[in-house]
């Protein structure tokens, strides 16, 4: 019996995933509405305080957002530089907005970069607040891939198109063109 016990404690620390994973239906845009949040592997200190990076993917419908939260510190006002590494590809700078009172960089293209994270463990990205020494957060990726499979609806725009798909649209494609012959030579 103690056994059991210790197995049934045990067992959610097995199931544990490093995304917190959280949803909602929005009335307004008619649509569900996925959050990912993803917590940095390092601490940062940020006025004597030691705070985490967070990395933030947000799907209403297939909309896909990607934010990094740099533990509450003010970038400055104006967009930022950020570079980030993702697994064994070269580092990559690009300007990123900023919002949420200039603590949150906005990524440009989260579609291309969320399908780079999907296939890799790690991601670690940097900024450097203004007046400030540069801050990097590393994220581990490994249960990311797994999350895009359990929500597919919200993450079509990063998975390639299903053979079945594609042939349906080419046959749908070639109806409707014999069609419109048909109709203008007068069939």
């Amino acid at each position: 019996m103690q056994h059991l016990r210790l197995m049934l404690l045990a067992f959610p620390l097995w199931a544990q995933t490093n995304i917190n994973t959280s949803g909602y239906y929005d009335a307004f845009i008619d649509n569900n509405v996925l959050n990912l949040t993803i917590r940095s592997e390092n601490i940062h200190p940020i006025d004597d305080e030691d705070e985490y990076g967070l990395l933030l993917i947000r799907s209403d419908g297939g909309k896909l957002s990607l934010k990094i939260k740099w533990g509450g510190m003010y970038l400055g006002l104006g967009n930022r530089d950020v570079t980030y590494l993702i697994g064994e590809y070269p580092a990559v700078t690009e300007n990123w907005e900023t919002t949420d009172k200039h603590t949150v960089t906005v990524a440009k293209y989260p579609v291309d970069l969320i399908k780079i994270m999907e296939a890799n463990t790690t991601a670690s990205f940097r900024t450097t607040p203004y007046q400030e020494a540069p801050i990097t957060y590393e994220f581990d990726l490994t249960d990311l891939k797994d999350v895009v499979e359990k929500y597919p609806n919200h993450f079509r725009s990063i998975q390639p198109t299903p053979i079945i798909e594609i042939v349906g649209n080419l046959a749908t494609l070639s109806l409707l063109t014999f069609v419109i012959i048909s109709v203008i030579s007068g069939f």
